[in-house]
């Protein structure tokens, strides 16, 4: 909310936000490690190529909060927000995940 001046104030200091910045990216990075180690085994037991795996499962699966709201703002009826949902994801694959596919 605003003061009269027109400044918000704000809800955590900047020391506490550097805090919580490192705090967040030691985490995803130790997410990511797990994530890597375990491509291997995954694609073994499977009886598919790493390759696969890291280029058209792990950024499906990492889409599935998009699929899941597009699919719920679809039940609700509010189609411009689902299609742009859809068409936001769309764009995202085609930039980052065809290109990988080619190479």
């Amino acid at each position: 909310d605003d003061d009269e001046g027109g400044e918000s104030t704000a809800l955590m200091s900047f020391r506490c936000g550097l805090l919580w910045l490192f705090a967040v990216t030691v985490c995803v990075s130790a997410m990511s490690d797990i994530l890597v180690d375990t491509i291997d085994g995954f694609a073994q037991s499977y009886g598919i190529s790493e390759v696969f795996t890291s280029i058209v499962i792990i950024p499906y699966f990492s889409n599935i909060a998009e699929q899941v709201s597009a699919v719920i703002f679809a039940y609700k009826n509010e189609m411009d927000l689902c299609i742009g949902i859809t068409v936001g994801s769309s764009i995202q694959v085609a930039l980052f995940v065809m290109p990988g596919c080619v190479l």
